[in-house]
C-alpha cells in the first residue's frame, strides 16, 4: 500500500543521487543509473494504487519517459555530455516535485481532523496498541476494541517474516487508530532535580506515541495511563484517558474511536 512513509523512501532514493562530473568513472555511473531506473519502475509498480488514492499520475508518466530517455543519452555519452547531464538533472527535478506534491497530498490527509474516503476505506477496521509491561491491560484494552468490531494490532503477536523490529512496526502500522498505554514501568526524572522522581512509561512507548502522533494526525491517537505516570508535556491535542477501576475508560475511548470516523456501536462499550 501506497502512503506518506513509501513516497517519503522515494523522494530520499532520487535525492541521493548526484550526477557530478568529478565523480564520473563508468561503474559509478551506471550505477547511479540503475538506481533511478529502479526508482522509476518501483514507482510504475504503484500506479494503480496511486490512481486509485485520487493522485495525478500523468505528470509522472511523462516525466518517468523523458527520465529514462535522458539516463539513455547520458549513457551513450559516457557522463561526458553536458547537454545530456544538464537535461537528466531537469527531469531528476521534476521526478522530486510530483513525489513532493505528492507526499505533501497525503501528509494532509493523514493529518487532516476529518477522515476523507480514502481514510474511511483503508484505514478503519484495525488499532495498534502500543504498550509496556503491563500484559493486563494490553490484553483488556485488545479485549475490548475487539469487542467493538475493532481488529487489535499487538507487534510481538504479528509474524516477523526476516523483518527488523522497526521493519516491522512500520509495516504495521498503516492503521486507523492507535492507543497508547502508559504504564509505570519505568523511574526518571532531570539531572538537575535528582531527588525529584516520577515513575513513567518505557521510552520505546513514548517514541512510538510520537510516531503515531505524526502519522496519523492526534484525533487518531489516545493514550490511556496509569495515575501518577509522568505525561509526555510536548506532545499537545492527543487525548489522554486515565485508567480508572471503575472502566470509565472504555467508553471514553470508544466514544474517541468512533469520533475517528471508525464503526463503532457504543452500546457494546457499555
Amino acid at each position: 500500500m501506497v502512503d506518506v512513509n513509501l513516497v517519503a523512501s522515494w523522494i530520499v532514493d532520487c535525492e541521493k543521487v548526484r550526477f557530478v562530473s568529478s565523480e564520473y568513472t563508468k561503474d559509478s555511473m551506471l550505477e547511479k543509473v540503475a538506481s533511478l531506473k529502479n526508482l522509476i519502475e518501483r514507482i510504475n509498480k504503484q500506479k494503480d494504487n496511486l490512481r486509485e488514492m485520487g493522485l495525478t499520475i500523468e505528470d509522472f508518466e511523462a516525466s518517468g519517459q523523458s527520465f529514462v530517455s535522458s539516463l539513455k543519452e547520458f549513457v551513450d555519452t559516457n557522463g561526458k555530455s553536458e547537454e545530456a547531464s544538464t537535461f537528466l538533472i531537469r527531469n531528476q527535478v521534476s521526478l522530486l516535485s510530483i513525489l513532493k506534491t505528492w507526499h505533501d497530498q497525503l501528509y494532509t490527509r493523514s493529518t487532516s481532523v476529518g477522515a476523507n474516503a480514502y481514510e474511511k476505506i483503508k484505514l478503519t477496521d484495525q488499532a495498534f496498541i502500543v504498550h509496556g509491561h503491563n500484559e493486563a491491560l494490553k490484553e483488556s484494552v485488545a479485549r475490548f476494541i475487539e469487542r467493538l468490531g475493532i481488529k487489535a494490532i499487538i507487534l510481538h503477536e504479528q509474524p516477523n517474516s526476516g523483518m527488523t523490529i522497526i521493519e516491522k512496526f512500520e509495516a504495521h502500522s498503516s492503521v486507523g487508530f492507535a492507543i497508547i498505554l502508559l504504564t509505570a514501568d519505568d523511574i526518571g526524572g532531570s539531572v538537575l532535580k535528582k531527588d525529584n522522581l516520577h515513575t513513567r512509561a518505557r521510552q520505546n512507548v513514548i517514541f512510538e506515541l510520537g510516531y503515531f502522533f505524526g502519522k496519523l494526525g492526534r484525533n487518531r491517537v489516545c493514550a490511556i495511563y496509569e495515575d501518577g505516570v509522568e505525561l509526555p508535556s510536548d506532545i499537545n491535542g492527543v487525548v489522554y484517558l486515565p485508567l480508572d477501576s471503575a472502566g470509565a475508560w472504555k467508553f471514553r475511548l470508544a466514544k474517541e474511536i468512533k469520533h475517528a470516523g471508525m464503526s463503532v456501536d457504543l452500546n457494546k462499550a457499555v
